[in-house]
């Protein structure tokens, strides 16, 4: 078993370490992005608090701040999905063709690696945007469900609405939170093993969607355990505060953070982000590596 093997944590750290360079600029990125939506609604929302009094001229200054913020900072978001998506791409290639089983690997040679991956992955840009356009596609239906749900959780927050629209039972309302995880895990679980195929295949982009598709249902179980465990390591490593917030799963959806808090949050996700987003795929495409190179 891989992961029992000390060889495998020695590799897969040195091509963590090797590859933090690489990520620098998705992560500064992302960190801004987050700093300009979050304060953004903030500022948004604090202005449409219940029970505030504003005028005018306040408002639209508000409104103004909300909107720039908003669109400065989901354009900044675009711009480091894509990057974060080419660079983990390339470092899961990376990973799927180094004997990390033999030996400890030297730095150099990690790193060698790496930089074939991410010029290779450069003449491969017309199908992997036609990949991941049908990876896309399969994954619509799950985020529709989990969009709905988050909606309907939504509107039933006192502190987000002020007034319920809907009245849920506690049971109903967990059942839906453990729906939301459950399918966010399994998509998790498909869009890395979709890295893996995207970074190894010679297939068609449908060809190479499907063959996913098989790969996630074949591995199903072990998939959806080592993806929640990575997840929580995730949460853990990267957004820490909310555990603190597990009692209270409704104040998951409330804005009641200070300014400081959020820039603090938003900063050391991004600082984490280095770390942790090319470390969360290892794990979970060591599950296909031997399946990766199959015709």
């Amino acid at each position: 078993m891989r992961f029992t093997s000390s060889i495998w944590w020695i590799n897969i750290w040195r091509a963590l370490i090797c590859f933090v360079p690489e990520c620098l600029l998705a992560a500064a990125l992302w960190t801004v992005a987050g700093v300009l939506v979050a304060l953004g609604s903030w500022k948004g929302l604090q202005m449409f608090a219940a029970g505030t009094v504003v005028d005018l001229p306040l408002l639209l200054q508000s409104a103004a701040i909300l909107l720039g913020a908003t669109v400065v900072g989901f354009t900044l978001i675009v711009w480091s999905l894509v990057l974060w998506l080419s660079r983990i791409t390339a470092f899961t290639g990376s990973w799927l063709r180094l004997p990390i089983m033999s030996e400890p690997l030297a730095m150099s040679v990690i790193r060698e690696s790496q930089k074939e991956a991410i010029a290779n992955l450069k003449l491969r840009k017309a199908f992997l945007t036609r990949y991941w356009l049908c990876i896309s596609l399969f994954l619509f239906p799950m985020m529709l469900v989990v969009g709905t749900m988050f909606c309907i959780k939504i509107v039933t927050i006192k502190e987000v609405v002020g007034t319920p629209l809907i009245t849920l039972p506690p049971i109903a309302s967990d059942i839906m939170m453990f729906m939301m995880s459950l399918i966010m895990i399994v998509a998790t679980a498909i869009s890395i093993v979709a890295l893996a195929i995207a970074a190894t295949t010679e297939r068609t982009p449908m060809q190479a969607a499907l063959h996913t598709l098989k790969l996630s249902a074949e591995n199903w179980l072990p998939l959806l355990l080592v993806t929640t465990a990575v997840v929580i390591v995730d949460v853990v490593g990267g957004s820490p505060q909310v555990l603190l917030k597990l009692g209270n799963p409704d104040s998951m959806f409330t804005l009641t953070h200070t300014v400081t808090e959020l820039i603090i949050e938003n900063v050391w996700q991004g600082v984490s982000s280095v770390l942790l987003c090319t470390f969360t795929v290892a794990p979970v495409v060591e599950l296909v590596r031997n399946a990766t190179y199959k015709p």
